[in-house]
């Protein structure tokens, strides 16, 4: 088969690359039967060669019976690549937004700045305080909160430490020769010896954040306050408001014995919190001895809901949500789902943070979760524990919820073969909610006309775990139908976690190389979210067995359908899914042809004292951790035997690696390592080093060149 060539490839890549995605959104009244919708777009920019961000503004106008009216696009687009976190006030009328601006001499500086609808009436140099240092905006500590009254704003930011300087630097020694006492007080507290010491942080894409703290900004006199009496040892996030204003409710998760990486692992030690600010006692209010997260208060104040799940087992969990407050008591509304049925087949909560504006009512919240291969809406009645599905379409498989005002409900859309649209509805009063006439906002971005999907079920091939099924989404040419005499080449996309998930929603590597002749298996193996927790948990101490043979299943499936060559198969993952890949070419060394990999684990024993989250190795390996215990020579051997290193001497199919080299979740050398022993082998191999690359490889021009090669070494070797 003749390729597309090189030229044609680029081509195809830019027009998949121009689809935006959405950042953030909110929902604003403005009259009486008038929203507007304010949402933040990041979008690749390939010759800047970085991300953009832009805002869009609509109108929405209800009619007289309460249903959509009107939609205005002012037609404008802003960039708005200076902002790092935006939050409008309870009445619509101000909105408060931190800014990072580099001064003249190069420097960062962080502002907060407050508009009304006509100008800029605050802007504070969060900097020049000096009272912390920098805000967090990442999605798991970050907030920006407006108090009820709209005076006080309270948001995250980093710790201030004492400054640390040399034992020999005289010049820090008291004040000047003139004022020595006043200069002296003048300073800010010095250690000495302090230069060199280790500071540990939150691990993967989050550096440089140890010990976060709530700040909070009085508008009125422009001072920040760190409130006292916090928890020590304890990092603060995800806070918020008493909603009458006497506190603040927050996330605080375990700093000792020592932290363990954060990002992508939603089992971490972490509780609850409440600090009065009038006594500044502060309490724990969730379960303690689990992982907590995402607080939020119902309109009415009496309900505080949030998330939990264990601190023990696989990095991400169905999850229970649970609601506390005026009673004082801690009450499950969702409870954990192990095994999804014919007639109950709500497979759980699989939710990492609530978005702010998520009540439908005092009763009622919206979420977006993943079911089974797809993201959908689903509505909770708090009291009754009710799960009503709002969104089953067949020709979008992931949706989005994003807010909701007054009933008014805005979501953003998706499928393989279209870009993300953000839509509205209105939620039935009486009858069934779910019942809801959705209106696009604007055209889509990107449409595949050549590219079409479907969603395969399978049994698995292992006695473990028989009885839980799986599922793999195919996206493939429009036409090929499996009765054609020629067949395009497949590829096998294997998921990282493991404990993840691939929607079907709009993805830039299914739809790129679709376009360019393949058929693409994503798969979504036991151990996957979406599928109850009983198909998460039958994954650690099998890795390497079950989820290879679901994918060679899944691979199978494929080609007796007719849909691709059987000669021409090509394996892809990253982190595990890159081990995966890994073991699927050694394994069946006889059915790919080449292999693919991105930031790969390739020997967990190895990796152990290496990667930010020593506990997932043992966990995946069927083992328990223990922050303090050593593991012995027999535990060493069990992780080597369920990694692709343990395999390496089956695999002939020629190898790309590509590694990011600042990544902290699993080490380059872990890919290094297995380049070198294949080379030493004979075996045809390639690594691409990313510098300034952490584990997702996601940097525009680092990204591009990698599918790129992808896409070269692929069309070379099948």
């Amino acid at each position: 088969m003749d390729f597309p060539s090189v030229e044609r490839a680029v081509k195809v890549y830019r027009e998949c690359v121009s689809a935006p995605s959405l950042s953030s959104s909110s929902l604003q009244k403005t009259g009486d039967s008038a929203f507007s919708v304010h949402s933040t777009w990041s979008q690749r920019d390939l010759e800047r060669e970085c991300n953009i961000k832009y805002r869009q503004t609509h109108i929405v106008t209800l009619d007289s019976n309460g249903q959509i009216g009107d939609v205005i696009d002012p037609g404008t687009n802003t960039e708005l690549n200076s902002e790092q976190l935006v939050r409008w006030s309870p009445s619509g009328k101000l909105k408060a937004v931190l800014r990072k601006i580099k001064d003249k001499k190069g420097d960062e500086k962080q502002y907060l700045e407050v508009w009304n609808n006509i100008r800029k009436i605050h802007n504070i140099n969060l900097t020049a305080l000096g009272k912390h240092g920098k805000v967090y905006e990442d999605c798991e500590f970050g907030c920006l909160e407006w108090s009820s009254c709209e005076s006080q704003l309270l948001y995250v930011a980093e710790k201030k430490q004492p400054k640390a300087v040399s034992y020999f630097d005289k010049s820090k020694e008291g004040g000047s020769e003139e004022n020595p006492e006043t200069d002296a007080k003048k300073k800010d507290p010095e250690v000495k010896g302090d230069q060199f010491v280790y500071r540990q942080d939150w691990g993967e894409l989050l550096v440089g954040k140890h010990s976060p703290v709530p700040c909070i900004l009085n508008l009125q006199t422009g001072q920040v306050t760190i409130p006292e009496g916090l928890p020590k040892d304890v990092s603060v996030g995800q806070a918020i408001w008493i909603p009458d204003d006497s506190g603040i409710v927050f996330t605080g998760w375990e700093n000792e014995p020592y932290r363990l990486g954060l990002i992508y692992c939603r089992n971490r030690m972490s509780a609850i919190y409440h600090l009065d600010l009038s006594s500044l006692t502060c309490n724990t209010i969730s379960v303690t001895g689990q992982s907590v997260r995402s607080p939020v208060f119902s309109p009415d104040a009496s309900k505080l809901i949030y998330i939990q799940n264990s601190c023990h087992g696989a990095h991400m969990q169905c999850a229970q949500l649970v609601y506390h407050w005026e009673s004082k008591e801690t009450q499950v509304a969702v409870d954990i789902v192990q095994r999804p049925t014919e007639e109950r087949p709500f497979p759980g909560l699989y939710v990492g943070r609530f978005e702010q504006q998520c009540w439908l009512d005092n009763e009622t919240i919206l979420v977006s979760t993943n079911w089974r291969s797809s993201k959908t809406i689903i509505a909770i009645n708090i009291c009754t524990g009710e799960v009503t599905r709002l969104t089953n379409d067949p020709d979008f498989g992931s949706w989005m919820f994003c807010a909701i005002k007054q009933r008014l409900i805005l979501a953003c859309r998706s499928s393989p073969s279209h870009s993300a649209q953000l839509v509205v509805g209105v939620i039935p009063q009486e009858g069934d909610i779910s019942c809801i006439n959705w209106k696009p906002l604007h055209e889509f971005s990107v449409i595949l006309s050549d590219v079409t999907w479907s969603v395969i079920t399978l049994k698995p091939r292992t006695e473990r775990g028989s009885d839980i099924d799986f599922e793999t989404i195919i996206v493939k040419p429009k036409g090929n139908s499996g009765g054609q005499e020629k067949k395009p080449p497949l590829i096998v996309w294997a998921h990282g976690g493991p404990h993840c998930v691939i929607s079907t929603g709009y993805l830039l590597l299914p739809g790129l190389f679709c376009q360019l002749g393949f058929v693409i298996a994503c798969v979504n193996y036991r151990g996957s979210l979406g599928f109850g927790q009983a198909s998460i948990d039958s994954l650690p101490g099998f890795i390497g067995i079950n989820d290879v043979k679901d994918i060679q299943a899944a691979a199978e499936a494929v080609i007796e359908q007719g849909l691709a060559d059987p000669d021409r198969v090509a394996v892809y993952g990253g982190s595990h899914g890159g081990s995966l890949a890994m073991h699927m070419t050694a394994q069946y060394p006889d059915f790919y042809k080449a292999c693919i990999t991105r930031n790969p684990v390739t020997n967990l024993a190895a990796m152990l004292g290496g990667t930010d989250i020593p506990s997932w190795t043992m966990t995946e390996a069927g083992m328990d951790f223990d922050f303090k215990k050593a593991p012995s020579a027999e535990m060493y051997a069990k992780m080597f035997n369920c990694s692709p290193m343990a395999h390496i001497d089956k695999v002939r199919a020629p190898t790309l690696l590509l590694l990011g080299s600042d990544d902290l979740r699993v080490p380059p050398q872990q890919g290094i390592r297995y380049h070198q022993m294949l080379k030493a082998r004979g075996v045809k191999t390639r690594l691409l080093m990313y510098t300034d690359n952490s584990h997702p490889i996601n940097k525009v021009d680092a990204e591009a060149d990698r599918l790129m090669n992808m896409y070269t070494w692929i069309t070379e070797h099948l």
